[in-house]
């Protein structure tokens, strides 16, 4: 099963993810993305909270 996932306000330009499974989530997908860092969020936040979200979305759709 493919699932794709859309990351818009933390980046500079929308970006979709296409995923396999969880692993591919956290081994790959998101540390390609050049997150935004500024005065409300640093980068590194903003990668853990949309790996965080995402994770729970797909615990929610019990697909993985």
């Amino acid at each position: 099963m493919q699932l794709r996932c859309a990351i818009a306000a933390s980046v500079p330009a929308p970006r979709l993810l296409e995923l396999k499974t969880v692993e591919t989530l956290h081994a790959t997908s998101l540390q390609d993305i050049d997150f935004i860092d500024n005065a409300k969020a640093s980068a590194t936040y903003r990668r853990e909270v949309t790996q965080v979200l995402i994770r729970r979305s797909l615990q929610q759709l019990k697909v993985f």
